[in-house]
């Protein structure tokens, strides 16, 4: 007797098309993963261990000495109406230091020295670096003039100014060394 050749149903073949697609799908997502997690610092975006994105901002602390020789910070305006230090999303062919000084010109409108070592801080899910810059120069037109204020306050007043308790701190700390 001869038995006869088992066909194999659509069924079948539409479960193995269906298991190797998830299967290259899974691979890749699990690719991306480590390519995310194991990043360098440059970059926006990374993924923690638990999937949980951290956004990275890069920013200055824009400050002066007035004329009786006491530390003034300059402070931006945002579309909301809070009052914030400059700061953005890094721009890699740039770098973080020259990232940070393009955003202190674009909306703050100033430019100066910059510190190479950056405050680190972290609010939810996103991870801030602000390096202190030394103001040598204030342009009267920026390229954010119209959307955005500008105003120089002393400490006490930019921690009234400033909402996060992180953002509090680190100027508390950047106050305490530039004095």
């Amino acid at each position: 007797m001869v038995t006869p050749i088992l066909k194999k149903s659509k069924k079948y073949w539409n479960f193995r098309y269906t298991f190797s697609v998830l299967s290259f799908s899974c691979f890749f997502n699990f690719l991306v993963f480590k390519l995310l997690t194991t990043s360098s610092y440059y970059g926006c975006w990374n993924f923690k261990k638990d999937g949980m994105k951290v956004t990275k901002k890069w920013g200055v602390i824009p400050y002066r000495q007035n004329s009786r020789g006491k530390v003034e910070f300059l402070i931006v305006s945002t579309a909301g109406g809070k009052w914030v230090f400059p700061k953005g999303n890094l721009i890699k062919r740039l770098g973080p230091t020259r990232t940070a000084q393009l955003e202190a010109y674009e909306e703050a409108g100033i430019a100066g020295d910059i510190s190479p070592s950056p405050y680190t801080i972290k609010v939810g899910t996103t991870k801030f670096f602000f390096y202190p810059l030394q103001v040598s120069k204030v342009f009267k037109d920026w390229p954010e003039s119209n959307v955005r204020a500008r105003k120089w306050v002393r400490p006490k007043e930019a921690a009234n100014y400033l909402r996060r308790r992180p953002f509090k701190q680190m100027l508390r700390t950047a106050t305490m060394e530039l004095v």
